[in-house]
Order: C-alpha cells, then sequence, then structure tokens
C-alpha cells in the first residue's frame, strides 16, 4: 500500500525519459502519469502518518494506566537524566552574551559561508554544475570523470559550504567540552533531574514539585502522631502497671 505507489511513480519518471531514435520521447503519456502518480504518493505517504498519529493517540489516552505502570529501566533514566543535564550546561555555556570572542567569530564564520554558498547555487546554478539528469551517462556527458559536474563557481559553492560545516563542529565541540566541565562542577541533584532547576521549570513543573513535598509533609505529620501515640499509649501501660502493682502490695 505504501511502497507500490512509490515504485510505480519511479518506474513511470524512468519511461519518461526513454527516447527514441529521432529523439522524441518513446512513452509520450508517462510523463503526465507519473505526475498523477506522484501526487498519489505524496497523498498515501502523509495520510499514513495522520493514521498511524491517530491511532498512537487514542492507544495513549484509552491505556493510560498500563503506559503509567510500565517501570523506567533504572540505567536507561540515569543515563537519560545526565543527557538532559548536558545539554542543560550546554545551552548554559552557549549563551551569545556568554561566549568568548573566538567562538563567536567561529559562528559568523559558517553562517557567512553558508549563505554566500547558497546564493551561489541559487542565483547561479548554470554557472556552477553542468547539466546531468539522472538518466545521463556519466561517460557521455561527464567524460567519465564525476568531478566535470562541478563547473569553478561550483567548487567555490562546495568549498564554503564545507568550510561552514567544519567552522560549525570546531565551535559545537568546544561548546561540548565547556558543557562537560560545567557538569562536572555542579552535579544536579536528584530533585532537580526530577523537576528541573527553578529557572526552566514549567507551571507543570512546579506544581508536581509542590504536591511531592506536600506529600511529603504529610508523611512526616503522620509518622510524629504515630510515634506519639505510641509513646503516650507506653505512658499509659507504664502507669497502669505501677498502679497494679501498688494495689497487689496492698
Amino acid at each position: 500500500m505504501l511502497i507500490f505507489p512509490t515504485c510505480l511513480t519511479g518506474a513511470l519518471l524512468y519511461m519518461a525519459s526513454l527516447k527514441d531514435a529521432s529523439g522524441n520521447p518513446e512513452f509520450s503519456w508517462a510523463g503526465t502519469v507519473s505526475t498523477i502518480t506522484a501526487s498519489v504518493t505524496a497523498l498515501v505517504q502523509f495520510g499514513s502518518m495522520i493514521v498511524a498519529a491517530y491511532y498512537l493517540e487514542q492507544t495513549a489516552d484509552k491505556r493510560v494506566d498500563d503506559v503509567a505502570a510500565i517501570v523506567d529501566d533504572a540505567e536507561v533514566k540515569k543515563a537519560d537524566d545526565e543527557a538532559a543535564h548536558l545539554n542543560k550546561c550546554y545551552r548554559e555555556v552557549t549563551q551569545w552574551n556568554k561566549i568568548p570572542v573566538l567562538p563567536k567569530l567561529l559562528m559568523r564564520s559558517s553562517l557567512a559561508c553558508i549563505v554566500i554558498s547558497c546564493y551561489i547555487v541559487q542565483l547561479f546554478s548554470s554557472q556552477c554544475f553542468t547539466e546531468h539528469s539522472l538518466t545521463d551517462s556519466i561517460d557521455d556527458n561527464l567524460q567519465g570523470n564525476v568531478g566535470n559536474l562541478f563547473l569553478p563557481l561550483g567548487w567555490i559553492a562546495t568549498g564554503l559550504f564545507s568550510a561552514s560545516v567544519v567552522l560549525l563542529y570546531v565551535f559545537t565541540s568546544w561548546g561540548k567540552v565547556k558543557a562537560k566541565l560545567k557538569a562536572k562542577e555542579a552535579a544536579p541533584k536528584p530533585e532537580i533531574l526530577a523537576y528541573g532547576s527553578s529557572d526552566d521549570r514549567t507551571d507543570f513543573d512546579l506544581d508536581l514539585q509542590a504536591a511531592a513535598d506536600g506529600i511529603h509533609a504529610d508523611e512526616l505529620v503522620v509518622s510524629s502522631n504515630d510515634n506519639n501515640s505510641v509513646a503516650s499509649f507506653h505512658r499509659r501501660h507504664s502507669h497502669s502497671q505501677g498502679a497494679h502493682s501498688t494495689s497487689t502490695r496492698f
């Protein structure tokens, strides 16, 4: 159901590219039909995602208790908590107003390179690359060398794109190193891992922690009352034994 429209569209596109000896399309109708099947393929793929999301939502709503009863794996939860804390540290150390001059220069250079590369490709695409389609032969169209696909301006655009990727990688690597150092300096408390810090907690998180604190306080009150009741019972029991001993002597 999902694969058939995609395969049919690919076959029709290939048939539309075939030409006879005179240079005319061998299957003139294939181009029009491939456009229709491509639209159908897009609708089928989009519809499948909608259906999957609907049934996932229905299952999650109807089986809330079953989902809540699933116990989290301790190792996975620990890894998730550590990753969340590390990501929080990364966001903090890469705040634009806090990072040094050199990382800012890396980011600005990366942005400039990718912007210039995109504009070159979009505005001067015919001067960047040799015209080549999926069904063309590399031996015939590119003289057997894939590098001939790039014209001089295309090499410049590709170089700028590569430079942007490298600069961004250097910046993210610097940020990860700083985040790891910050994470080691201040390891999060269990309640912070559970509810988040006071700076980034939502109203739901605050209500959840307040409820948990209230339950803990109630447990302490109940425990204190139980202890008082037990102590009172022991005092009354001791007094009754003393009175019974006195009456027995007399």
